[in-house]
């Protein structure tokens, strides 16, 4: 996907983010993800943004895709966890029995979260998103405002209709909580 950038420069901003991924620890939220796609079910996965891949470690080795614009987060991640999946996206439609986009969102513009809605044939679509004022957010990320509202009138516009929506605490590493909304595509009425 052309133009899309996650942050200016990461290993410039981010110390250590350069470093090799401890594939032991698992993503931070992978608990709480596993018991979703258990509970509705999930086959197969698509991680939109998946940065460094630690996701994947809670689904089978071919029922994974990672997806992330960033050639060297990708190298990384493919080091880590052989036998999984990642690639850049390349413009190809994808289908899945979920899309999981975890805190990647919050920094594209509604233009780019069509693009990438219009590519993805889900059945399931879980956002992960810390619902933070612009006021209380660094400006080193392209960071953009939106509350549950706003992700339901963008999801809406695919015919996808929240179905669950949870809030995790992260205090002592974020700096508010971060939203779970799992949106679910809705049968086109055959009339339409």
């Amino acid at each position: 996907m052309t133009g899309m950038k996650r942050l200016a420069d990461w290993k410039e901003i981010i110390p250590g983010a350069d470093r090799k991924i401890d594939s032991s620890g698992g993503h931070e939220y992978s608990g709480l993800i596993n018991n979703i796609t258990k509970e509705i079910g999930v086959l197969d996965v698509i991680d939109f943004g998946c940065g460094d891949g630690r996701l994947c470690s809670i689904f089978p080795k071919g029922n994974y895709l990672g997806l992330d614009s960033d050639e060297e987060v990708l190298k990384a991640a493919q080091t880590s966890f052989e036998g999984y999946a990642f690639k850049k996206p390349d413009g190809e439609v994808y289908s899945t029995d979920i899309c999981i986009v975890s805190k990647v969102f919050s920094e594209l513009n509604e233009e780019t979260i069509h693009d990438v809605l219009r590519r993805m044939r889900c059945k399931w679509l879980l956002v992960v998103e810390p619902m933070v004022p612009k006021e209380k957010v660094s400006n080193i990320f392209l960071f953009q405002e939106r509350d549950r509202e706003a992700y339901v009138r963008l999801m809406r516009i695919h015919d996808l209709l929240l179905v669950k929506h949870m809030i995790k605490s992260i205090s002592n590493k974020e700096p508010e909580d971060v939203s779970f909304l799992l949106f679910k595509k809705a049968a086109r009425n055959p009339i339409d």
